[in-house]
């Protein structure tokens, strides 16, 4: 298949996911979750892909044609569901009397009109919704790797890996970059059409309704990757010494920490404005494949070619990949918290109060991008050196070999340490807290 044809396959299937997600989404109600589970979807959502991916793709038979796109599409889905719901619960949504008036003038109408009532309302609710889940779906590659799937994204990179030119892998993405273009173009001019409508705010709840509980527990698929990483890899802990991963586990460990401290900071000082904030959220909205390939295209300009071989561009690309991220935490740290109480928090002296307002969320969306760095599997293979081998490229190669108990405990080891350090860094900050008192 040529690009041109699978970019088309891979916009199909982009589309009819982020379709069934925001129609899943749309179930439930804008007062469905307690501020737990919203931070529970932004978990699942920005779990390594690579995880899930692992698990079923070691584990299924060898599927091929339709019955390969189906597992892949299920998967997609899965993905992208957490992010559709957190979209619909937190996008501006018309709350005026005149919409509900004309809505019921509308049944009047024959059947015809009804219908292209209902399309263009609903694109008015939810078309900025379905254009992120539609981008997100479309630019997927972890999971598509683990599965074998047929998308553009998997095309460029076995073909950037497999020697072609740096050139020839650039005009290969530029039909996949305009779709992704126009995407971002409706997407930007959707969300401005929100801001300007007078809106309902989206409040927190204390009780979730029967669909937000069942697409909630749908949407905790990636979280039994590591609990099956555990039941499985404590029997193969014994067989490790051969395997080590304690070098793979240390660059991974390394890159992650600088990359998400560098991008935490960096949104800190970008979402004061909107013009900072579309500087440095457009690259990491392209996806991680396209914006490897263009840092990689950078660093072989003179005279930044002598930087090649150093961590710089693996940084740079992970950087940049996260800041949509960032934002997005930053923001939702300055929606859920109200700045007031913080600052008063502040003013007497109260430490506890402080840390339930404002300290354990941004630690704990800290510890969410660190993981979503830890994982990072295409820019560490485009762009770091050998020497700073990830641990999850490693884990990926050796996954061609099928699974077995030293694999699943090589993947315990390395989900572990992360797990470990966050773990330290929460309690002590909270026991610094509650003796501060």
């Amino acid at each position: 298949m040529s690009i041109t044809e699978i970019t088309l396959l891979g916009a199909m299937r982009a589309g009819c996911v982020a379709l069934l997600a925001c129609i899943a989404a749309a179930r439930t109600s804008r007062t469905a979750f307690p501020a737990q589970a919203v931070w529970l979807l932004i978990a699942a959502f920005m779990m390594p892909p690579i995880l899930t991916g692992y698990h079923v793709a070691t584990t299924r038979a060898d599927a091929i044609g339709w019955m390969a796109e189906a597992q892949f599409s299920v998967l997609l889905f899965v993905r992208v569901l957490p992010l559709a719901m957190i979209l619909a619960w937190l996008w501006p949504r018309s709350d005026s009397t005149e919409s509900s008036h004309a809505y019921a003038l509308m049944q009047r109408d024959s059947v015809s009109s009804r219908v292209t009532w209902r399309i263009r309302g609903w694109w008015m609710e939810s078309g900025g919704i379905f254009c992120a889940v539609f981008l997100v779906a479309f630019q997927e590659f972890d999971l598509a790797a683990c599965m074998n799937a047929r998308t553009w994204t998997i095309a460029i990179f076995d073909a950037q890996a497999g020697g072609l030119a740096l050139s020839d892998s650039l005009r290969l993405m530029v039909m996949p970059l305009l779709v992704e273009v126009a995407l971002m173009t409706v997407l930007f001019a959707r969300w401005k059409a929100a801001k300007k409508t007078d809106c309902r705010e989206s409040k927190m709840a204390r009780r979730m309704s029967l669909p937000s509980i069942l697409l909630l527990a749908a949407c905790c698929v990636p979280f039994l990757a590591p609990i099956m990483a555990v039941h499985d890899g404590w029997s193969g802990l014994s067989a490790l010494r051969e395997f080590a991963l304690i070098r793979e586990v240390g660059n991974s460990f390394a890159l992650a920490l600088v990359a998400s401290v560098s991008a935490w900071l960096l949104a800190e000082w970008a979402i004061q404005s909107s013009v900072r904030i579309a500087i440095v959220a457009l690259p990491g909205m392209l996806g991680t494949l396209i914006l490897s390939l263009l840092v990689l295209a950078l660093f072989q300009v003179p005279p930044l070619h002598f930087l090649r071989g150093t961590p710089l561009p693996v940084l740079v690309a992970m950087i940049l990949g996260l800041m949509p991220a960032a934002l997005f935490l930053r923001a939702m740290i300055r929606r859920s918290s109200r700045t007031e109480s913080v600052f008063s928090a502040e003013t007497m002296g109260e430490k506890s109060i402080h840390w339930e307002l404002a300290g354990r969320p941004a630690l704990l969306a800290g510890g969410l991008l660190f993981l979503q760095a830890y994982g990072e599997f295409t820019a560490n293979s485009l762009l770091a050196p050998p020497s700073l081998t990830s641990a999850f490229s490693r884990i990926f190669n050796l996954m061609h070999y099928g699974r077995t108990e030293t694999l699943s405990a090589l993947l315990l080891a390395t989900l572990s340490l992360p797990l470990i350090a966050f773990s330290v860094v929460f309690f002590a900050a909270r026991f610094h807290v509650s003796h501060k008192r």
